[in-house]
């Protein structure tokens, strides 16, 4: 792949059989590790890729929103726009964050990579995982899992807006669910 390209993926696992799971959610077992920040505790810090897999110097970071009750919950940066899902869920649609039958609490936060949990429908939990990889990829996995006894339709819409970047989304690979996306970046 070319390395201008650049790759924002979006990975769904999706659950919608009542009580049946064999997704595997991640744990964080060191208990210094674990939080439990709400809204209205929110964290104010810049998540980008470590030294070890970034390609520039002064790597731009990402941004998490997931305590303004009308946006959605999003990940921004500079460069890159801003992504974020807009949730579906038996044909009511929920997209800001003050919509959320459980606004996300992130339960563990590190420098490249943050943990949340949430319901955006009653019974629906789950589990997020913002994680940048490199310079040239960021990804969100979501766990879904229905832990009530009724069968509820779920449709996720992945949004990636551009803003007034030079960013621009070159394709969509429909079986990995991934943006291919070209960035100019000068020498400066």
């Amino acid at each position: 792949m070319h390395p201008e390209y650049r790759i924002l993926k979006y990975l769904w696992v999706l659950i919608l059989i009542p009580h049946f799971s064999q997704a595997q959610t991640l744990s964080v077992t060191d208990k210094y590790f674990k939080i439990d920040a709400s809204g209205d505790d929110p964290l104010y810090t810049t998540y980008a890729a470590t030294i070890s897999r970034s390609r520039l110097y002064g790597d731009k970071g990402y941004k998490m929103d997931y305590y303004t009750d009308c946006e959605p919950l999003n990940y921004s940066s500079d460069n890159s726009g801003r992504m974020f899902a807009v949730w579906m869920v038996n044909k009511l649609a929920i997209m800001n964050i003050g919509q959320f039958f459980q606004k996300p609490i992130v339960t563990a936060s590190f420098p490249d990579m943050a943990i949340l949990e949430y319901q955006p429908f009653p019974g629906i939990k789950v589990q997020e995982t913002f994680f940048v990889y490199s310079s040239t990829m960021a990804m969100v996995q979501m766990i879904i899992k229905n832990v009530t006894a009724k069968q509820h339709l779920i449709d996720l819409y992945p949004v990636l807006e551009l803003g007034n970047d030079s960013l621009a989304v070159i394709d969509f690979v429909r079986q990995q669910y991934t943006f291919i996306t070209h960035h100019f970046e000068s020498k400066k």
